[in-house]
C-alpha cells in the first residue's frame, strides 16, 4: 500500500503532534478508550538496518470482550487499516497471528480476547527524514452484541531513536507470535482439493500434525469477496488431520480459488498460500 500525502512535513507535524493521541517522539501513543477494551499504536525504539520500522497495534480487551481477525469467520467485522494522511511513509503492512475460533451457539468467528499485538511493518520513502503515521483502524468489539468501533492514532517514527527495551520486548514478542510462512511448495499440507461430500461438493484439507486433536485448528480464506465458514474437524488419522469445509461462500465465477492456509499447532503456527482448480460440475452450480 504505497502512502503518500501533497502537505509539507512541517505541515502535518504541526497537526499530528498537537493531538492527544501522540507525543512528540513518543514510542507508543496514549491509550484509547473505547466500549470493552482500550488500543493504543507503539512503535520499536530504533529503525531495523533497512529503514523500516517495526510497530504494533495493541489491543486490551476487557473479560468478556473480543475483537476480530482479518478475516472474521462467519459472523463478525474484520479488522483493517489504511495510512493516508501520513508523512514519509511509502509502505505500511498490518500482520496477525493466528486467532482462535469462538462460538455464540449460533455462528463460529475468529477472534482475540484479553490482550493482542498485531504486528505493523512501517517503510518510509527517506531514512534521512522523520516520518509520521497517520492511521485509521476500523474493527469490530464484541460482548453480547457486536460494536462497530474506529479509531484515528499518530505517531513518530524519527530518524533515529534511543533504546528502549519495554518496548522493544512488546515488538519482538509480537512479531515472534506470527505464522511461519512455508517455503516448500505444500508445506505441512499433504491435501488441499475438492471432493465429493455426504451430500454435496466439499473442501478436503490434510495436514500433518503431532499433538491431540483439541491442540490444533485450521483457517481457510479465500480470494477477495469470500465468505466462508470455518473447516470442521473430521478425523485424525496418526499424525495426520483431516479437514472439511463446505463451499458455501467462494467463487465460482472463476477457473479456481486461492487460498489462504493458516494451520495452528501447540509448536506454532503456519500460513500457506496456495491455488486449486475448480471442477467443471462445481463451477456449473454457481
Amino acid at each position: 500500500m504505497k502512502v503518500k500525502t501533497a502537505f509539507s512535513l512541517m505541515a502535518i507535524l504541526a497537526v499530528s503532534l498537537s493531538s492527544p493521541a501522540v507525543a512528540d517522539l513518543a514510542i507508543g501513543t496514549e491509550w484509547q478508550r473505547m466500549e470493552g477494551g482500550a488500543v493504543r499504536l507503539i512503535r520499536a525504539s530504533t529503525a531495523e538496518p533497512d529503514g523500516t520500522y517495526k510497530a504494533g497495534l495493541e489491543f486490551k480487551l476487557e473479560p468478556g470482550w473480543h475483537t476480530y481477525w482479518r478475516y472474521p469467520g462467519e459472523a463478525g467485522i474484520p479488522t483493517e487499516a489504511t495510512f493516508s494522511g501520513s508523512t514519509n511513509l511509502a509502505d505500511a503492512e498490518l500482520l496477525f497471528p493466528a486467532p482462535k475460533r469462538y462460538s455464540d451457539g449460533f455462528s463460529t468467528s475468529l477472534v482475540y480476547k484479553d490482550r493482542v499485538v498485531l504486528p505493523l511493518v512501517l517503510q518510509r520513502e527517506s531514512a534521512n527524514r522523520t516520518a509520521v503515521v497517520n492511521m485509521t483502524v476500523s474493527f469490530g468489539v464484541c460482548q453480547h452484541i457486536c460494536i462497530p468501533a474506529e479509531q484515528q492514532l499518530s505517531l513518530v517514527l524519527p530518524r533515529t531513536g534511543a533504546a528502549d527495551p519495554d518496548a522493544d520486548a512488546i515488538i519482538n514478542s509480537a512479531f515472534a507470535s506470527l505464522p511461519a510462512r512455508t517455503t516448500g511448495e505444500a508445506g505441512p499440507f499433504s491435501k488441499v482439493e475438492i471432493v465429493e461430500g455426504e451430500a454435496k461438493p466439499v473442501l478436503a484439507i490434510a495436514a500433518a500434525v503431532s499433538a491431540p486433536q483439541d491442540a490444533v485448528d485450521l483457517f481457510v480464506e479465500g480470494p477477495a469477496g469470500s465468505y466462508n465458514g470455518v473447516p470442521e474437524l473430521v478425523e485424525m488419522d496418526q499424525n495426520t488431520a483431516h479437514w472439511h469445509l463446505p463451499l458455501t461462500g467462494f467463487p465460482r465465477s472463476q477457473d479456481g480459488l486461492d487460498l489462504t492456509l493458516t494451520l495452528v499447532t501447540p509448536n506454532g503456527s503456519v500460513e500457506h498460500k496456495t491455488h486449486i482448480p475448480l471442477p467443471d460440475e462445481v463451477k456449473k452450480k454457481s
